[in-house]
């Protein structure tokens, strides 16, 4: 499919690579449909582009690459919000 972004122009997403949130991003409870793209090349960011509207996106970053040691700890109920059974899913 092709998406509309006013910081990337026209990029081909696959569809199969669509994130749909369980929950609203607090703020934008109306956009639950997402797309990670690459950020600047070379770089070690990441692109949250939403997919509703060409004009919002989020910058993201490994944390490991702040926090050597960083771990993310998930309960039950955050991993049944992403339908896994472990965090390593």
């Amino acid at each position: 499919m092709e998406l509309e972004t006013t910081r990337f122009g026209t990029v081909e997403v696959d569809e199969q690579s669509i994130i749909t949130f369980t929950q609203p991003i607090i703020g934008f409870q109306e956009f639950r449909r997402f797309v990670i793209l690459d950020g600047p090349e070379g770089g070690n960011l990441k692109v949250l582009q939403g997919t509703d509207t060409g004009d919002l996106a989020f910058v993201l970053m490994d944390p490991r690459r702040v926090v050597s040691d960083y771990e993310v700890k998930l309960g039950d109920h955050e991993l049944s919000e992403m339908a896994v059974t472990h965090a390593d899913e």
